[in-house]
């Protein structure tokens, strides 16, 4: 079946029947032959109140007579054959859609519901307890299924095994708090339910529990052999708040409840327990002995164990003090892992070496900051190096060492290394973090660390290192917004770090991220682009940027925390992250390897057609430049050989032609020809700022108009020197002038700004040839052309600065304050854009009237608003356009703004789906082999693409999963100085992981066996990307149909 594309059609209705019309959306489905047609239908804006008749949705047979609608061209002479398929609408119901308004209807029910339980309803004429049928019936419990009213000693034998059930007495008026211990109730540890100690010890305790505070009695059992009271809570499910005589416990279930309040809802321990405090009672009229210290400690303790559990250390014989750091990391099932999910031999494979690259993401983050405490002093990590965090002595010990570095980046637009010595640090321990995450987006172990002074080349370098402790990969490609800086002398660097990081790593690749790339140079772009990097894939490199806004929403309550319990809090959230992602991956990657495979058969069939194009007209080259993409590790795609023409290039060769051709000077000349024009073009520049200034001022002050002053009297002392030389080169012009035009002494110098300068472009064809030169005309045609290349340059270089500018306000600055100064700065990049566009426009129109339609056309083209615009920014819709200029009326705003706007997906950057503006494919030289390397540069990265979309990490997730079963059945037995009881609970856990282990193994395989079969088909081709376009294709739209489900929403407790 041929693929479908999809067009949206809006169509105006008129309903005779009605005054009003009615706007229907409809979305077009068609295939690619044009004769299957699937209308779907909707209402976009509807101002009637009913429904129109059923044959007024009979548009279909209209469709034809539409004018200028998008699907006009598409119908071109074949709508007679078309086939037709109206999808007709769902049937909608008020009650789903507009479920409040049918809640009004009912409302006053609802709130005589809610006051109805403040009595005693069914149970309001009861005298006698419906269970024993003796006592009073005056009690009931909140928590219970029923509302039953009870005696007190029915209400004490169902309450026996639940203890932190709240209930309330009836006064005869109306219900008032109460509690189980008031009413005698106590609860037996350690022994079977319903058994009782003869050998106890009575003690009240404080429980913290998903309902509140409760007050309750417990009896420790005091038999021999005798059981610390730590341990007897625990095996009620009661954490205690100190392993010495505890008087405070909070409840597993409490405990489980914030973690993933915590780290789901971004609620503090703070909120959460005052919210338990207003849930025991609203009016806090009990008085509640302050326990937010006690919760915290247990908070941490619980984090600290959870991670523990679940990395299997409780089934170490070695004990926990055996945890190797990055241990407790949840690690990544597709990152290439020797001995866990790489085949046999993988080493060898060098044809498939790139499915064998471990990717990085490097970062830093400085909305994690940290204050510093006096309580720090006393601060105990739990867990030091054991997770996501570095272990901080020696870490801290290695930074000591570069206390006063300081290090300035000197990449075009690109400031991060600069920025590292204007942090503000004065009362933080951490000015931010330093981060390294893997290409599917899940922390490394030991990949985070503080920044103690901004971005440091010192921390990084540790930070980095740290994480790859234990790797045995061939290939690292690592992605850095300031790659082009710091990987310069990074294995030196390397050789000062601690000796057990210092892994050895036989080849390393840096990269810059997609969305940061724009901000630097043309050099940068084009040798640290993932574009143009073999065995990079579709990685954009910003993984890291979504793994920090999830991380931000901690920052504001670990801020306030001690430096541990942060590490340890945030090394939760990052292990949270981590599982969701896991638990994510098969719809993920069914996503990405469909989407894959259709990129790599377009691409590869793309290719092949370009390919067989250029092997036609350069058969001899094409051999050439497959060997150079092979040999060249850093090939160069978007630079051409020669570099954008200057003023001063151009001048010189003028001016050396001048000297040579002594007859194309005047002798009464004092200066040349280029001396001439190029003072005319000075002043030209001139004028035009000054134009653009008047016309931004609303209210000229005195100072503005002293400084216009200024500059008209530069542009007048320039204009006297230029007509005198003007009438040496140019002598015939005043006969074509009226009277007085070039005469200085009577000109109107107050409006010098607008005086014309009759240069060789502003005149008439016809007059020029009679007025100017050869030489003249030339020597103008020369500097403008230089003009032009250098506007161009200039554009692009504010663009770049202009989205630096964007992104560093949106991740650095906060506040009013710093956002006001900062878009200050932004409204000053964007006048250097529109100054340059406004340059360039001015410069190629007098080209043009120079030289007319050429070849010069192809590169410098015609330059229109929706073409100034950035590396990963969009041309604004006309919509967009006229909503923005209306906002800035209304504001009173009428000064010229650049229309274009940043993609919000950074996915959307890339090269494979996205068209750039033409000011990034063009350059200034006019060799005559610069068709043939623009022909270089458009094959490579259609190679590539090729090559690109061509990976998979399925089979890695599987394979991970029979190692990861394997590897839980071999800590089965492993302890052996255990009693039964744990001994039987280790094993049930560690059964469990398996089970869980196969469930992911056949859950995946069942989503991705088509698919997997399909990409193989593909990937086995002996070359899928030179091999014809007629048997490249695969039809993957007929392979497999997948409805994919939205992603998993759980966590599963484990």
């Amino acid at each position: 079946m041929a693929r479908k594309k999809t067009q949206k059609l809006n169509v105006r209705v008129h309903h005779p029947h009605q005054t009003q019309t009615t706007y229907i959306n409809s979305r077009i489905s068609m295939s690619q032959d044009y004769r299957r047609v699937r209308i779907q239908k909707g209402v976009g804006k509807v101002t009637h109140a009913t429904p129109p008749p059923a044959d007024d949705y009979q548009f279909e047979a209209e469709l034809p007579s539409f004018p200028d609608t998008p699907c006009d061209n598409i119908f071109h002479h074949q709508i007679a054959g078309v086939q037709i398929i109206a999808k007709p609408k769902r049937k909608r119901w008020e009650s789903s859609d507009l479920p409040l308004k049918i809640f009004l209807q009912y409302r006053d029910e609802y709130v005589d519901a809610l006051l109805r339980r403040d009595g005693r309803g069914i149970y309001r004429l009861d005298e006698a307890c419906s269970q024993c049928e003796k006592g009073k019936c005056e009690i009931r419990c909140k928590e219970c299924f029923g509302d039953e009213l009870l005696c007190a000693q029915c209400t004490l034998h169902n309450h026996r095994l639940l203890p932190l059930h709240q209930i309330e007495r009836w006064d005869g008026t109306c219900f008032r708090r109460d509690s189980l211990i008031e009413l005698g109730h106590s609860t037996q540890l350690r022994h079977r339910a319903g058994q009782m100690c003869s050998n106890q010890q009575p003690r009240k305790i404080t429980v913290i529990h998903t309902n509140g505070f409760h007050k309750i009695k417990v009896l420790f059992c005091e038999c021999n052999p005798k059981v610390p009271h730590r341990q007897q809570l625990l095996q009620r499910g009661w954490w205690p708040a100190t392993p010495l005589d505890p008087q405070t416990v909070a409840t597993f279930e409490v405990l489980r409840q914030f973690q993933y309040q915590n780290l789901q809802g971004n609620m503090t321990a703070y909120d959460f327990y005052h919210a338990l405090e207003m849930q025991t009672d609203g009016r806090l009229s009990i008085p509640i002995s302050e326990r937010l210290a006690s919760f915290m400690c247990m908070v941490r303790e619980w984090r600290h164990c959870k991670q523990l559990k679940r990395a299997g250390k409780a089934h170490d014989p070695a004990g926990i003090d055996s945890t190797r750091e990055g241990e407790l990391a949840i690690p990544c099932r597709l990152c290439p892992q020797p001995g866990k999910n790489l085949p046999d031999g993988w080493e060898l494979e060098t044809t498939k070496a790139f499915l064998y690259i471990l990717i990085l993401y490097i970062d830093a983050n400085f909305r994690l900051k940290c204050r510093s405490r006096e309580s720090q002093k006393q601060d105990i990590s739990l867990s030091p190096g054991w997770a996501y965090f570095v272990e901080n002595k020696s870490y801290l010990e290695h930074v000591r060492k570069f206390a006063n570095q300081e290090e300035i980046s000197t990449c075009a637009g690109f400031q991060a290394l600069h920025l590292a010595n204007l942090k503000k640090k004065s009362g933080l321990v951490a000015t931010g973090i330093g981060g390294v995450a893997c290409r599917h987006e899940l922390w490394r172990p030991n990949g985070l660390g503080d920044l103690q002074r901004g971005e440091r080349y010192c921390n990084m370098d540790y930070i980095l290192m740290a994480s790859l402790v234990g790797t045995c990969i061939l290939t690292i490609l690592a992605s850095y917004d300031i790659a082009c800086q710091f990987f310069v002398n990074f294995l030196s660097r390397v050789l000062g770090l601690p000796s057990q990081l210092q892994e050895r790593i036989p080849q390393f690749k840096a990269k810059v991220p997609k969305a940061h790339i724009v901000s630097h140079g043309l050099s940068c772009q084009s040798k640290y682009a993932f574009n143009w990097s073999p065995g990079a894939g579709r990685t954009d490199g910003e993984g890291i940027e979504r793994l920090w806004a999830w991380l931000n929403k901690a920052a504001p309550s670990t801020k306030e925390m001690t430096p541990s319990g942060r590490w340890e809090t945030l090394d939760d959230f990052c292990g949270y992250t981590n599982w969701r992602k896991t638990l994510g991956l098969g719809d993920t990657l069914l996503r990405k390897l469909v989407e894959a495979l259709r990129q790599s058969d377009d691409h590869a069939a793309e290719f092949a057609a370009f390919d067989k194009s250029i092997r036609d007209s350069n058969p001899d080259t094409v051999e050439q430049w497959g060997a150079s993409l092979i040999s060249i590790p850093y090939y160069n795609h978007l630079i051409g050989d020669q570099d954008s023409l200057s003023v001063d290039d151009i001048r010189k060769i003028l001016l050396e032609r001048e000297l040579k051709d002594v007859q194309s000077t005047p002798a009464t000349a004092k200066t040349g020809i280029t001396s001439f024009i190029t003072l005319g073009l000075d002043i030209e520049t001139e004028q035009c700022t000054l134009q653009a200034e008047i016309a931004e001022m609303t209210a000229m002050k005195t100072l503005d108009q002293v400084n216009i002053t200024e500059q008209r009297l530069s542009i007048r002392r320039k204009m006297e020197r230029f007509r005198e030389q003007q009438v040496t080169h140019m002598p015939n012009l005043a006969a074509h002038l009226d009277d007085g035009a070039l005469d200085t002494t009577t000109a109107n110098w107050e409006t010098c700004e607008r005086m014309p300068l009759y240069l060789p472009s502003s005149l008439e064809p016809a007059m020029r040839t009679q007025v100017c030169s050869e030489q003249l005309t030339f020597a103008e045609s020369e500097l403008r052309l230089a003009h032009v290349s250098e506007a161009l340059d200039s554009l692009r270089l504010h663009l770049r600065t202009r989205v630096f500018a964007n992104k560093f306000k949106i991740k650095n600055m906060m506040g009013q304050r710093s956002n006001t100064r900062t878009r200050q700065w932004q409204k000053t990049i964007d006048k250097k854009v529109i100054a340059s566009k406004r340059r360039y426009r001015f410069s190629r129109a007098a080209l043009y009237s120079l030289r007319g339609n050429g070849d010069w056309e192809n590169l410098y083209r015609e330059l229109k608003d929706e073409d100034v615009r950035s590396f990963n920014e969009r041309a604004l819709t006309l919509t967009e356009i006229e909503e923005r200029q209306a906002a800035r009326r209304a504001a009173g705003l009428h000064e010229e703004e650049v229309l274009a706007a940043p993609l919000e997906d950074g996915i959307q950057l890339g090269e494979g789906r996205r068209h750039l503006s033409w000011i990034w494919l063009t350059q200034g030289g006019f060799d005559p082999k610069e068709n043939e390397h623009a022909l270089h540069i458009g094959k490579s990265p259609a190679l590539d693409r090729g090559a690109r979309n061509a990976h998979r990490r399925d089979e890695a997730a599987i394979e991970f999963c029979v190692y990861e079963e394997s590897w839980w059945a071999g800590r089965i037995g492993l302890r052996t100085d255990v009693d039964t009881e744990l001994e039987e609970g280790l094993k049930s856990y560690a059964h469990e992981r398996m089970l869980a282990e196969r469930e992911f193994k056949r859950n995946w395989e069942g989503k991705w066996s088509v698919i997997l079969s399909r990409s193989k088909a593909f990937l086995d081709k002996p070359d899928h990307f030179t091999t014809s376009a007629d048997d490249t294709h695969v039809d993957t739209q007929s392979a497999v149909e997948i409805d994919i489900p939205d992603p998993i929403e759980c966590l599963n407790d484990m």
